[in-house]
């Protein structure tokens, strides 16, 4: 899984956003089959791809999977956890 998403990283920083995006949702598919649903990782992929559709302009579909994103790291670390309050920040 780390290893699609770090292509999936170079990817989206090279300008080839559509591969990127197809490889950070396989890395979230992968991820959540292994970890379950509610793994702090599944978040990290989300987020990931969340970025990925903001640099192509795709602001719903970014909001909503950093919303999903959201939602995992507040079951996994409660509500009070830095990084979700990070995210509710980023999400305005």
């Amino acid at each position: 899984m780390a290893l699609f998403s770090e292509l999936a990283d170079l990817y989206t920083e090279t300008g080839m956003a559509e591969e990127g995006v197809a490889l950070y949702k396989q890395a979230y598919s992968l991820e959540k089959q292994v970890s379950g649903q509610e793994s702090p990782l599944l978040a990290l992929h989300l987020q990931k791809l969340g970025s990925a559709y903001e640099r192509q302009g795709k602001m719903e579909a970014a909001s909503l999977t950093l919303e999903e994103a959201g939602h995992v790291l507040e079951s996994a670390y409660g509500a009070d956890h830095p990084e979700v309050l990070a995210l509710r920040r980023r999400l305005g």
